[in-house]
């Protein structure tokens, strides 16, 4: 099988090896595959499931810096009743009722402040690393840039022939904060930008090389001290979608987003509490609003807002947050290049300790479990350390304490699905085949659609119950499900062709066949 998340030596291809990842469109090629999950096969063991990453989540979670990285609808502008100024829409399209309505909200519950209340002292008192916060200008995106060289014809003019990176929700987050879609600028707006996969969702543009490569950053201007860019200290990224994308939670070190033009609704959790859903991520962030957002009680309600055209939004050091675009959004992003909250900077030692070439994999183990444990004790309802710390214990032998971490983890937010598929991985693992269906099952009921435990359920299901024929069966169903969101396409193919031909030609009548 595939190289997993740990397994690999150098952060690169931790980025750019992804197996369940959606369709890949655009000029470039998709990226080699990898392991799916925190998972891994291992066909020399008698249950062949291991974890391919004892942080594999939290590494997908937070955004590495670049250093560490080989990584329709027309309308007339419209007024914006908060602002002094109007809203341009810059030859982009503006949301429709349907995008709207699907998308929108009325609730806020994110603190807004004209630019110039933002003083240096309320700003470390009240923000800094403690709250999200929006700020409006008098001018809109004019109080802050020159919102024209955002403009389509002029962006086009300027920087159409430049290669910009795009990629759907979750694939951004697993390849550490890269669109993998390699296209020109002019080809993503021409076509790739409403070319939509097989559950809707548009492809988006998340590169981190495009803005420091222009002049988009001259034009940003009045910028409150405490948020002035610098291009030493802070990495920028340009944001491009359609309405529909998007990007899955995540976090990362301290950061801010300007949107010059469209809308762009916030999904924000503090570091205490992961998302519902967990990290990885097990739910595309369209999934996410439409399968787990609904059912949430009041405490599990995120921080949330629709950030309008001119505003920017502080985005505090370890948030977790997901975002999707409502109408054509363009929008920029800065963020600190390290880590400076205590939370967060046992974040980052954590993927540099696993990053580093000349260190064991056992001695990665020994040297991240503490620190995973400290994380723990400062946010101990945090699922993400939790089950970060169990799959961790698990690879070091303890595999009682590990399991019961990860259960701690599922009893929490039963809508993890990457802890439950961990879990059923761990189950397989010491012999308890029953207790890994009930698990693999339970995943597969939170998200039918997680192309991670379609394709990991199919193999336990053919290794485990191969001469079951039912079994097999569903197992042949889950591997066709899991055929339009893979960049393996070829494995899965054969995995499919290999159980169709056994169906056919012969009887389960003992051990099935190895899908290797």
């Amino acid at each position: 099988m595939m190289r997993s998340v740990l397994d690999s030596t150098d952060v690169k291809h931790r980025k750019t090896e992804e197996r369940c990842s959606g369709e890949s469109i655009g000029n470039g090629a998709a990226s080699p595959p990898s392991g799916r999950s925190a998972l891994r096969r291992n066909p020399g063991s008698r249950h062949p499931f291991i974890f391919a990453g004892a942080v594999a989540a939290l590494c997908a979670a937070a955004f590495l810096p670049s250093e560490f990285i080989a990584v329709c609808f027309n309308s007339k502008p419209r007024s914006d009743p908060n602002s002094n100024a109007a809203v341009d829409d810059g030859g982009w399209r503006l949301p429709g009722r349907s995008s709207l309505k699907r998308l929108g909200t009325n609730r806020c519950t994110v603190d807004r402040l004209w630019a110039e209340q933002l003083s240096p002292e309320l700003f470390e008192e009240k923000y800094k690393f403690k709250r999200p916060l929006i700020l409006r200008f008098r001018r809109g995106s004019d109080g802050w840039t020159d919102s024209n060289r955002w403009a389509k014809k002029k962006l086009l003019d300027q920087y159409g022939a430049r290669t910009v990176g795009s990629g759907r929700s979750e694939t951004i987050v697993r390849t550490g904060g890269h669109g993998t879609d390699q296209s020109s600028l002019n080809e993503f707006v021409g076509t790739l930008m409403e070319r939509r996969d097989s559950a809707d969702e548009p492809l988006y543009v998340f590169d981190r090389n495009f803005v420091p490569q222009s002049d988009l950053l001259e034009s940003i201007h009045d910028m409150p001290v405490s948020l002035k860019p610098d291009p030493v200290l802070h990495d920028s990224f340009l944001f491009l979608g359609a309405s529909d994308s998007g990007v899955s939670f995540h976090r990362h070190a301290d950061a801010w987003n300007g949107v010059v033009y469209g809308l762009k609704r916030w999904f924000l959790y503090p570091p205490s509490m992961t998302p519902p859903g967990g990290v990885w991520p097990g739910f595309s962030q369209q999934e996410w609003l439409r399968r787990v957002y609904p059912n949430l009680t009041e405490d599990r309600m995120p921080l949330e807002c629709v950030q309008r055209p001119g505003e920017i939004l502080y985005l505090p050091e370890s948030f977790y947050h997901g975002t999707l675009n409502i109408g054509d959004t363009v929008a920029i992003g800065v963020q600190w290049v390290n880590a400076r909250s205590e939370w967060e900077s046992l974040s980052y030692k954590m993927m540099m300790i696993k990053i580093k070439k000349s260190k064991a994999q056992g001695q990665v183990l020994e040297e991240t479990l503490p620190l995973a444990k400290l994380m723990l004790q400062l946010t101990p309802d945090n699922t993400e350390m939790i089950m970060t710390a169990g799959e961790t214990m698990i690879r070091l032998g303890d595999h009682d304490d590990g399991i019961k971490m990860l259960r701690k983890a599922v009893e929490k937010d039963p809508y993890f699905v990457v802890a439950w598929n961990n879990l059923a991985a761990a189950l397989a693992q010491t012999g308890d085949i029953e207790g890994a269906e009930v698990a693999y099952q339970s995943a597969l009921d939170v998200n039918p659609l997680n192309c991670d435990t379609l394709v990991d359920y199919a193999e336990f299901l053919v290794e485990n119950l191969g001469n079951d024929i039912s079994s097999v069966k569903r197992a042949l169903e889950m591997l066709k499900k899991a055929r339009g969101k893979t960049l393996e396409p070829k494995e899965v193919e054969d995995m499919i062709r290999q159980i169709s031909k056994h169906l056919k030609t012969q009887s389960l009548t003992g051990p099935y066949l190895s899908l290797q």
